[in-house]
């Protein structure tokens, strides 16, 4: 399970790739290479370019990270929030409140967590994203229908790989962290039992030292 969307940018009704997307901007920017951080979706499109362009990327964190073409075993948990999940988007007349309150419970509180175990602030700034995100009027665009093979080449993927969990998120965030430092040469997990989908707002100076340190033993590459 992916938010629909991120941030209050918006899209054309095209396909498109998201590591493509990402290379193509390290281009335009003339980047040669990058370490590259990113949450949830964010992190799937780095550790997709460091798989298919490992030439480019120095490093990678990846915050609640997804991992493209990760089979895991589906959670009881998972199955009954895709049925809940599947339950708001079938509704007739779709209703953009009830679908942003899901997101909100999901990735904000964390699955069956108390709706007060995180500040009111962030449960509202996320909301107001989440409402934007749902609203009939937004277009997405859609990702590549080609699967990529990045489990594949996790065994060749040199560059240092750092996956940020929170215990509180879904259990299938917690895993694919597991995976990756099981399957990846270079990669280490790091499970914090306190937090949920949103790190960098929940433990966000936590989350600079965790970037800063896995960073500074690099090479300068740039």
């Amino acid at each position: 399970m992916t938010p629909e969307g991120s941030g209050a940018s918006t899209a054309d009704d095209v396909t498109s790739s998201h590591w493509s997307d990402l290379i193509a901007v390290m281009n335009a920017r003339e980047i040669e290479m990058a370490a590259l951080v990113g949450n949830s979706l964010g992190g799937l499109t780095a550790l997709d370019a460091a798989t298919q362009a490992p030439e480019r990327v120095v490093g990678v964190v990846g915050v609640a990270s997804g991992l493209s073409d990760f089979t895991r075993e589906t959670t009881e948990q998972t199955k009954a929030l895709e049925k809940e999940q599947a339950r708001l988007e079938g509704a007739d007349p779709r209703d953009p409140g009830a679908l942003a309150e899901f997101d909100i419970r999901l990735w904000v509180d964390g699955p069956g967590q108390s709706p007060a175990r995180v500040p009111a602030a962030i449960r509202q700034a996320v909301l107001g994203t989440a409402t934007r995100l749902h609203a009939a009027s937004r277009v997405d665009g859609h990702g590549a229908v080609a699967k990529l093979s990045t489990c594949e080449l996790l065994a060749d993927l040199t560059c240092p790989v750092l996956a940020i969990a929170g215990e509180l998120d879904l259990a299938d965030v917690v895993e694919t962290a597991r995976y990756l430092e099981a399957n990846a040469p270079n990669a280490r997990a790091m499970i914090w039992p306190d937090v949920a989908h949103m790190t960098g707002m929940e433990v966000p100076d936590r989350l600079v030292t965790a970037i800063v340190d896995f960073l500074a033993p690099l090479d300068r590459w740039s």
